[in-house]
This record gives structure tokens, C-alpha cells and sequence, in this order.
């Protein structure tokens, strides 16, 4: 099989895209890990998740997959999509990537990094893997509407995120996704964010 130029070098920077529709749950784990430095394989990460063609992953599945390398993935249920939205930087803040299960609980990603008020995304869905998006197409594709038990023309709308906390010391975490060599300094659009608008 012939690797196109942009995957095979996705591939070498450890950013990945995911070869088929089901394993969007380790990829995002993968891609959540390694923004934390600890190395992992996806293959491991899918085996140990016990991820299915048929299913994918739940969060339990990959909760038991970031146990064995010694993090913790709590779920954080919020109903007020600013309240979750604020709560998630904060973690971005202090360095945390974030799980969601976007697109009505049917896809994964790793929100990555809060910047400039844009939410900087791996998904291994596309082939750039890395996406910008703004609070308002965060927001429509993280929210899953749940309908009422009790009436059927009324739902509710979740926003479920799953923040990778490590159980232990981080070494270095990425300050920024500056091209080496440029500090876009405090408070300033990074390059990287400037360039994609």
C-alpha cells in the first residue's frame, strides 16, 4: 500500500491518522499521551481498550487504556455548554489535554490547546490531523442531545469532557505550537493560529 507524502510524515512527527472508522478512541488517547511525552503505541492502546469494528471505544474502555499508563480520565458532565467550556480550558491551562466525544457521541478527539480563543484539535479523522475551530463550531460539534425519558419532544444537551490527568511528574509540556525558533509571546496569536486565521 502507498502511504501519501502528508500521512508518511504525519507519521514520523508521531501525529497519526486513523486507518479505518473505529479506532478514533485510541487515536485520540494516543495523540492525548503523547502531548503529555509518555510514549505509546496505538496497537497496545486498542488492545488494551478492547476496542471493536462493531462498537469502537466508550470512555470505561479508555479510561482502562490511560490506567495502564499511569493516568486518570474522569468524565465531567455538564449541562451549560459555557460552564464546560470554561472548565475544559482550565485544564487546557494547566497543561491537560482533553478528551471529547464529538459529532453526537460518535467520534473522538483531543482538544490539544486553547489559544487566542481558538481550540486547536488532533483528529485523526482528517488527514491534517491538527484543526482550529472557533467556541461556536466547538460547541455544534460537541454537543449530544439526549431526549427525555418522560417526554418525548424534550432532550438534553450534554457536554461531556474527559481531561487526561497524569499520576505522575510531567517533565515539559508544550508552551505553545510555534514553528521552533519563534516565541509569539504573552498574550499574542501564535504563528501557528495567526496562519489558519
Amino acid at each position: 500500500m502507498v502511504v501519501p507524502a502528508r500521512r508518511a510524515q504525519q507519521q514520523k512527527m508521531g501525529f497519526s491518522v486513523q486507518p479505518n472508522e473505529w479506532q478514533c478512541g485510541p487515536y485520540a488517547l494516543y495523540h492525548a499521551l503523547m502531548l503529555l511525552g509518555v510514549k505509546a503505541d496505538v496497537a497496545k492502546l486498542t488492545k488494551v481498550a478492547r476496542t471493536r469494528r462493531d462498537r469502537g471505544t466508550n470512555e470505561l474502555q479508555l479510561r482502562r487504556a490511560a490506567r495502564r499508563y499511569h493516568c486518570s480520565l474522569p468524565q465531567i458532565r455538564r449541562l451549560d455548554p459555557e460552564r464546560a467550556r470554561r472548565e475544559m480550558v482550565e485544564y487546557l491551562r494547566e497543561g491537560y489535554p482533553v478528551l471529547l466525544c464529538v459529532d453526537e457521541w460518535q467520534h473522538w478527539v483531543t482538544v490539544a490547546r486553547w489559544e487566542a480563543g481558538k481550540y486547536i484539535l488532533l483528529d485523526s479523522e482528517e488527514d491534517a490531523v491538527f484543526t482550529v475551530l472557533t467556541w461556536g463550531q466547538l460547541k455544534r460539534r460537541w454537543v449530544y442531545r439526549e431526549p427525555d425519558e418522560y417526554d418525548n419532544e424534550a432532550c438534553h444537551t450534554l457536554y461531556d469532557f474527559y481531561p487526561l490527568v497524569p499520576r505522575f511528574r510531567v517533565k515539559a509540556r508544550p508552551q505553545s505550537f510555534s514553528p521552533p525558533g519563534e516565541n509569539p509571546g504573552a498574550g499574542a496569536k501564535s504563528s501557528f493560529v495567526a496562519a489558519l486565521g
